[in-house]
């Protein structure tokens, strides 16, 4: 049974998607193998009309704590599919399933894996959309250390990411699975968006999921250029006119990003999920987890050719 999730054609790692490989080594040893006949798909907006296309050779489609989104066309579930969780109520109603299926992320198992240490180091912290680490890394490095905001970049190592969501006060948080760790650890959690197109949707899916409400705070994101110091550097410009007008609006830009989180800070309002709620729900993951397990157990998902090759 191979793991499938998003990475992109670069190779550029994403917390969230990165997260599968961390987690679900612990939490289902020893099944997933690069046996693609099956496919698993945990965490991250994955189901979609493009499913077969990222699992040609699946037999047979599992899905655990994922969510459906991104593109228009949903993937027709029929007995090839088992689905034994969803993200969220949207997913469920996206893949038209039973709503029952909706329980919440598959990344809050994490709290069975990882305990922070209660040491709190960082007043604010914030993480952005891996996107915006990619295109403008430095530049909201330098924003975060004059705010006096700890910066936790969205391509680092699962592990520093993790520790230090668990040692900040309050994360601001632009990827949701910065968002759904904080809430996971019990860091309280201010959600951010630079961009529409960054599917509102899919948060929405997981706070439903979780009786909390999504009301993110506007923050200008951050556009790549040339020449990221060119208002510092004219001389071999060359009177181009064009490339002055991207420094002087990536300048602009800079500074309205800044104005907007030191104004979070001064008045967003952090949330988490109930205590309650939040432990119920890791259980009924639990309990969709063990599931799984006896039905690999039981040879659910054995493939056509180790079946042939048993009875021989």
């Amino acid at each position: 049974m191979k793991l499938f999730f998003y990475r992109r054609s670069d190779d550029k790692p994403n917390y969230g998607d990165e997260l599968n490989l961390w987690l679900w080594d612990q939490i289902i040893p020893d099944i997933l193998d690069e046996d693609e006949s099956t496919a698993f798909f945990g965490i991250g907006t994955l189901l979609n009309n493009l499913v077969k296309e990222r699992a040609p050779n699946a037999k047979q489609i599992v899905a655990l704590g994922t969510g459906a989104g991104y593109n228009k066309g949903m993937p027709d579930i029929d007995e090839t599919w088992k689905i034994y969780c969803l993200r969220g109520p949207i997913s469920a109603l996206k893949l038209g399933v039973d709503p029952k299926l909706a329980i919440t992320d598959g990344a809050a198992l994490l709290s069975r894996l990882y305990k922070p240490t209660g040491v709190k180091r960082y007043k604010f912290s914030y993480i952005p959309h891996f996107t915006q680490s990619i295109i403008a890394n430095d530049d909201w490095q330098e924003i975060c250390d004059e705010l006096g905001i700890h910066y936790i970049d969205a391509r680092r190592p699962i592990h520093e990411i993790i520790k230090e969501i668990g040692e900040t006060e309050v994360l601001l948080a632009e990827a949701m699975h910065g968002a759904i760790t904080a809430d996971t650890l019990r860091t309280p959690w201010i959600p951010v968006l630079t961009s529409q197109w960054l599917l509102p949707s899919k948060w929405l899916d997981w706070t439903m999921s979780l009786n909390m409400e999504f009301q993110p705070h506007p923050v200008t994101g951050l556009d790549p250029i040339e020449e990221r110091y060119l208002l510092k550097n004219l001389r071999g410009i060359k009177g181009s006119r064009t490339l002055v007008k991207k420094a002087a609006a990536r300048w602009i830009k800079k500074k309205q990003a800044k104005m907007k989180m030191e104004s979070i800070m001064k008045y967003g309002v952090p949330q988490l999920s109930d205590d309650t709620l939040f432990e119920s729900k890791v259980c009924q993951l639990e309990e969709k987890v063990e599931e799984f397990k006896k039905d690999v157990a039981s040879g659910m998902f054995a493939s056509k050719d180790k079946e042939t090759a048993m009875t021989v």
